[in-house]
């Protein structure tokens, strides 16, 4: 038999590429912007999944162009990323593209400090004295020390794009986050168990990183809160799985006071293994309470903090803090009062007609405001951009505390 083959162009072969693309994403709503960078990635790797797990900071194309058009270079740890940026057209706006990883002096200093050569060419970098833009798609330790140097003000770059490798492990004390996709802020027991039994029937599992803590939030980031029954199952799962429970109590006075929850904190003791109680959010100075439940997680737990330089010579003075907050119930006082000012807030908010992205009974409310009008708030305001929700309305956080008054709450809903 014989087959034809037709000749088509490479401009025509990637345009029907991105029409594919498109038709495949259907209603798939994304970030305006963002469509060309989503597609463009999928397009390379034929991975859909690009679609969720791309993650982009507020206005970061806007800033990556202006970056770019006022000569910044870039700097990338990878030869191949490096030999894929058009050069000429980077030059035309005055920038370069750097990838020092084959540098003998950088081979040296990593062979001298006992470094990877990414944290080497990192350091390198840093010697630059022009607007730089990191595009990490290998090593993780080159985000590492990328992040150490951003700290240290060493280095202030434009815009970095980190896409390291899956198979290493990105926080420096060698252990890996690995994120399981929530609703609302949540994760499942069911999720947990999958993930647990999806490492352990993995063939080649010692080659990637194991499953050991499941680490929540309650509240979460989105002002959702686990049942009674959830965290129950969660905790029943992790004891069969052999997993560690911990739960993030940054926001946990705000959850034991919201309306309708049934947890309490002695719940929450007697299911996680260890759990923190958040200070700075009810109006303690710095610091927050670990407790551990656990016994065999206490033993060591101070050599822990002396190991990671957290050891205070005065640390007791932390712990004055909660035995006040928790001296006569003030804990819960303070807490029910940002609840109430949010409550406040939630009925005025919706007496005039504003929708919002998330059901929340806890301090945080979540509304969709016009662009031109979020920026005049900002003027007065302290409120945190969540997201875009269309080409012109964003999600905005705003959060009552303890320091709340209803005056406040009157101010803000007058202005908006």
């Amino acid at each position: 038999m014989k087959i034809e083959l037709e000749q088509v162009k490479p401009a025509e072969i990637e345009k029907r590429s991105f029409e594919i693309i498109t038709e495949e994403l259907g209603d798939t709503i994304l970030i305006p912007g963002t469509e060309p960078i989503v597609k463009r990635c999928i397009h390379t790797s034929a991975d859909f999944d690009y679609v969720d797990n791309l993650v982009f900071s507020d206005h970061v194309v806007e800033r990556a162009l202006k970056a770019l058009r006022g000569g910044a270079s870039i700097v990338t740890d990878t030869q191949m990323g490096k030999s894929g940026i058009n050069k000429k057209k980077l030059a035309e706006y005055g920038g370069h593209v750097y990838c020092f990883m084959s540098d003998e002096d950088v081979a040296e200093a990593a062979k001298k400090g006992g470094t990877t050569r990414a944290q080497a060419s990192m350091d390198k970098a840093a010697g630059l004295s022009e607007k730089l833009i990191f595009a990490i798609g290998n090593a993780p330790t080159a985000l590492v020390r990328l992040y150490e140097l951003i700290k240290e003000g060493k280095i202030n770059p434009e815009l970095i794009i980190g896409v390291p490798v899956g198979t290493g492990a990105v926080e420096a004390c060698g252990h890996k986050v690995l994120a399981l996709p929530g609703k609302d802020g949540k994760i499942t027991a069911e999720q947990i168990r999958n993930a647990h039994d999806l490492h352990w029937s993995d063939e080649s599992h010692e080659h990637i990183a194991q499953p050991k803590m499941v680490y929540i939030s309650h509240p979460t980031e989105l002002g959702t809160l686990y049942t009674k029954g959830e965290l129950e199952e969660i905790g029943r799962v992790c004891r069969e799985c052999g997993l560690y429970l911990f739960l993030d109590g940054a926001r946990l006075g705000y959850g034991l006071m919201a309306p309708g929850t049934d947890v309490t904190i002695a719940d929450i003791a007697k299911i996680c293994d260890v759990f923190y109680i958040g200070g700075t959010k009810v109006g303690a100075l710095f610091g927050e309470a670990v407790v551990i439940m656990n016994p065999q997680l206490k033993p060591d737990f101070r050599y822990c903090i002396k190991q990671k330089g957290g050891m205070l010579a005065k640390g007791r003075l932390l712990g004055i803090q909660f035995l006040e907050l928790f001296r006569d119930g003030l804990y819960f006082e303070i807490a029910k009062h940002a609840i109430d000012m949010a409550m406040i807030l939630k009925e005025g908010l919706k007496e005039k007609g504003y929708s919002f992205f998330m059901d929340s009974v806890t301090n945080q409310q979540f509304i969709m405001i016009e662009d031109e009008k979020l920026e005049k708030i900002r003027e007065k305001y302290g409120v945190t951009y969540q997201q875009r929700y269309d080409e012109t309305h964003s999600v905005i956080r705003l959060c009552t505390s303890w320091a709340t008054t209803e005056e406040n709450v009157r101010s803000l809903l007058a202005d908006l």
